[in-house]
């Protein structure tokens, strides 16, 4: 399977929205308490925010490309400390992955491990010595993958209906 990861450029923006939404409707799917949901208006409105936020921390999206189509995409960003983070923290910059997402239809065939590759050698070249995910609990699989890619269990936040 001969797969090209590339940079994102502005005439892929509706691939990109197109996957972002894709990536929404399975959370919502897996979602046990029905609190995600997919307006009109997300997937554009957060395509434009994940392109800011990438471009505001020298961040990266990243695409996989087969058979002239989209069928994949990562964003990160870099982030520095501030002057407080570095009285708690080692004051190396993070990666933070901010989205992965790959074709339901071509899952375990490589091309998210291709993406993480990718991507962690961008975060390396900007002084990235760490790297964050945060992963949705219900989303198994993703947790199992990341696993799989090296990441570990670092910390938790809570959730509660009231």
């Amino acid at each position: 399977m001969e797969v090209l990861i590339r940079d994102y450029k502005k005439g892929d923006k509706a691939a990109l929205i197109k996957c972002m939404e894709s990536l929404q409707d399975h959370l919502i799917e897996i979602d046990p308490h029905h609190r995600i949901r997919r307006l009109s208006k997300y997937g554009e409105k957060y395509v434009a925010d994940l392109l800011k936020k990438t471009d505001e921390n020298e961040g990266w999206i990243g695409l996989a490309e087969y058979e002239q189509r989209i069928v994949g995409c990562i964003a990160v960003i870099v982030e520095r400390k501030d002057e407080l983070a570095k009285l708690q923290y080692i004051p190396s910059p993070t990666g933070d992955i901010l989205e992965l997402y790959v074709d339901p239809h071509l899952r375990s065939k490589g091309i998210g491990t291709k993406l993480m590759e990718v991507a962690e050698k961008y975060l390396h070249s900007k002084g990235c010595d760490a790297v964050h995910v945060e992963v949705f609990v219900p989303n198994i699989r993703a947790h199992e993958f990341y696993k799989k890619c090296g990441y570990e269990d670092r910390s938790t936040w809570l959730f509660k209906l009231l």
